[in-house]
C-alpha cells in the first residue's frame, strides 16, 4: 500500500510527540488504517483521478484528513474519550467534497 503522508508529517502533527523512534510501526500501522478507512468512505481508491491533483499527488484536503485521522488515532485509544466528547467534524469537512455517490442515473 502506498502511504500518502510521511511518518514525520504525522510526527509534526501530533501535540508534545517527542520522537524516540520506538512508535514508528504503530504509527506506519494507522498511517495505512486511516488511509483504507477513508477509501471506504469515500467509495474509491485513494488513486483515482478524482483524489489527485493535476501533479498526480493526493490532494491536500485528503492528506490532512489521513494526517488528522492518524493524529487522533494515535491520541486516542480507547473507545471511550472522555477529553475529546463530540466529534469536530474537521475530517468529514475536509472529505466530503471526494465522496463518491451511488445511486440516480449520470448524465
Amino acid at each position: 500500500m502506498e502511504l500518502y503522508v510521511t511518518l514525520e508529517e504525522v510526527k509534526k502533527s501530533i501535540p508534545g510527540y517527542v520522537d524516540y523512534g520506538k512508535d514508528d510501526d504503530r504509527l506506519t500501522r494507522l498511517i495505512k488504517a486511516a488511509q483504507s478507512n477513508l477509501e471506504k468512505r469515500l467509495q474509491r481508491p485513494l488513486s483515482d483521478d478524482g483524489c489527485l491533483s493535476d501533479e498526480g499527488k493526493l490532494d491536500e484536503a485528503l492528506r490532512t484528513a489521513i494526517i488528522v485521522k492518524v493524529a487522533t488515532l494515535y491520541d486516542t485509544t480507547s473507545e471511550i474519550s472522555y477529553a475529546r466528547p463530540y466529534n469536530t467534524g474537521i475530517v468529514e469537512d475536509l472529505i466530503t467534497p471526494f465522496i463518491k455517490f451511488r445511486g440516480g442515473s449520470e448524465v
